[in-house]
Formats: C-alpha cells, structure tokens, sequence
C-alpha cells in the first residue's frame, strides 16, 4: 500500500474567477513540471465538468502522462433539477421587469448569483469531490489529502508529501 496519495480536483472554469481553459492550462504546467514524489500517489478527480470536449482532453492529457483519475459525471438533469430560486424575491425584481434593470449593475450580477447559487453549487461540488477522493483513497494509501487548490508540489525530485517523510527539506527550495 502507498504510504499517501495526493488528489487534486479539477473543475469547471468559472468565470470571472478563472480564465476560459485555466483548468486545462494548470493541469497542463504540472504535468510538465512537477517531479515525483517520494511514497505518495498523484491522482486528480474530475469533478463534473459540464463541457464534454473540455473534460475529454482534461482526460486525454492525464492518460498521456500516466496518471489516474477518478470522474464525477456533469449529469445535465441533475443541474436543471436545481432550478433558479426566486424565492424571497419581490416580483418587481424578476429579471424582465423594470425594477432590475433600475439596478446597479453589481447589484444586477448579485441577484443573478443568488437566484443561481443551487446550480453554482452543483457545478462547484468541492465537498463531494473531496468527499469521493476521500473514500477513493482510504483503500489505495495510509495518508490521503484531497486538494482543490492548482498550487504545485514540491519542486525537487523525491520530495514527499507523506507526514513523518524522512526527506529533508532546504532552505530555498
């Protein structure tokens, strides 16, 4: 049994908080970069990315490194199933009348965001991917750490991210 397996979960692009094909590009730059590490297991999750094209090069990417995944499926009933949420809002705000567009702007993109937030959330699934990778990886090491940030791993080769790991780490690197 490995002693730990790293997950990092990729997701959708969610603009503006990412760039169009961020995801890609990311994952991209650590398959490049990113040396082994020392007793721990590299996996990702791809986490219901909703543009099938997008998650097949996501896919193809990972197999032409070697590395394995697990896929939690964008499942279009489910995401409409979450429908837009009115609720608690005054009619004269509903989205073709003349009181939202009276808003702001910021407060416009606000309303949206809330009326939208189940189907964001849907998208997001950070807890169930962490949740999956989890209970992926209790059977394949001792240590398992589901990540959901793009940050790199240590830059040396032989590097551990095992707890307790015997390799010393330097100044400077």
């Amino acid at each position: 049994m490995t002693r730990a397996v790293l997950y990092r979960i990729l997701g959708n692009d969610l603009p503006p908080r990412h760039a169009a094909g961020q995801t890609l590009a990311n994952l991209e730059f650590a398959l490049r970069h990113e040396p082994p590490l020392e007793d721990c297991e590299k996996r990702w999750v791809l986490n219901r990315i909703a543009d099938p094209a997008v998650e097949a090069r996501v896919a193809a990417a990972l197999e032409a490194h070697g590395q394995g995944y697990l896929r939690i499926p964008f499942i279009a009933a489910e995401y409409t199933a979450c429908g837009i949420d009115f609720e608690g809002l005054p009619p004269k705000l509903y989205f073709h009348r003349a009181g939202f567009r009276a808003l702001t702007p910021v407060r416009q993109r606000r309303l949206r965001e809330w009326c939208f937030r189940r189907r964001t959330l849907y998208l997001m699934n950070n807890n169930g991917a962490r949740n999956a990778a989890l209970a992926e990886g209790r059977a394949r090491a001792e240590w398992c750490c589901p990540s959901t940030a793009t940050a790199s791993s240590p830059p040396r080769p032989g590097a551990s991210c095992a707890p307790g790991s015997s390799t010393p780490a330097r100044r400077g690197t």
